[in-house]
């Protein structure tokens, strides 16, 4: 039987796997990552037809081109932010961005900011990865809007 890395046993104890939750009866789940709702029929309609076009192969390891240049289209027009598309990697979820980030970026020791309340897979992805999670919380000041909006 094949033993489990140092690093995934550093993340046995962490807060993640040690949190006892109570939900209260009408709380909205946002940890999950499940929705519970029915996928829309325009969506279900472009995956039939992305199928029958078969469009079913491998992509570019960073991501839909056409998706890549609608990106900077997007972030030009609503935020003002100028990007080329050799600059956007897409992702299959959050996770996998944050494991890449964490992965590229931390050296051992370095401080990583989460706001709190938070999904408690980032601080282990941050532990993961050998940084320190400083949980920062919030203040009443906080707006996720960018500055020149």
């Amino acid at each position: 039987m094949l033993e489990k890395s140092a690093r995934v046993k550093r993340l046995q104890g962490s807060e993640r796997s040690q949190r006892k939750i109570s939900i209260p009866q009408d709380a909205i789940r946002l940890d999950l990552g499940e929705p519970d709702l029915p996928t829309p029929l325009h969506i279900q309609e472009a995956a039939t037809r992305a199928m029958r076009d078969n469009f079913t192969h491998y992509g570019n390891a960073f991501g839909d081109e056409e998706l890549r240049e609608a990106i900077c289209f997007s972030l030009q027009r609503d935020y003002g932010v100028q990007r080329k598309p050799d600059e956007v990697l897409i992702t299959v979820g959050g996770m996998e961005a944050i494991h890449l980030i964490c992965a590229t970026y931390l050296n051992p020791g370095d401080e990583v900011l989460i706001l709190d309340p938070e999904y408690s897979a980032y601080a282990d992805s941050v532990a993961l990865f050998d940084g320190r999670t400083i949980f920062v919380p919030p203040d009443g000041e906080f707006s996720s809007r960018f500055p020149n909006h």
